[in-house]
């Protein structure tokens, strides 16, 4: 799992903030669930997961953030 800087800037440009510890744990765990339902046979590749600015948002929407 990497979350990339762009990722962390891009959400510090458009809501005003940076996220706060608990908020990049969030946006990890929903690239991984995300993934569970994408990704047939997950656990069986040893796939890198990325969140960046293309996805971000639409991860932590569900949350309310």
């Amino acid at each position: 799992m990497f979350i990339s800087a762009r990722a962390l800037e891009f959400w510090r440009l458009t809501h005003g903030r940076d996220l706060d510890s608990n908020e990049i744990y969030a946006v990890a765990k929903m690239r991984l669930f995300r993934a569970f339902d994408e990704i047939e046979g997950l656990r069986d590749d040893g796939l890198n997961l990325l969140v960046d600015e293309s996805n971000v948002k639409e991860l932590l929407d569900p949350l309310g953030l």
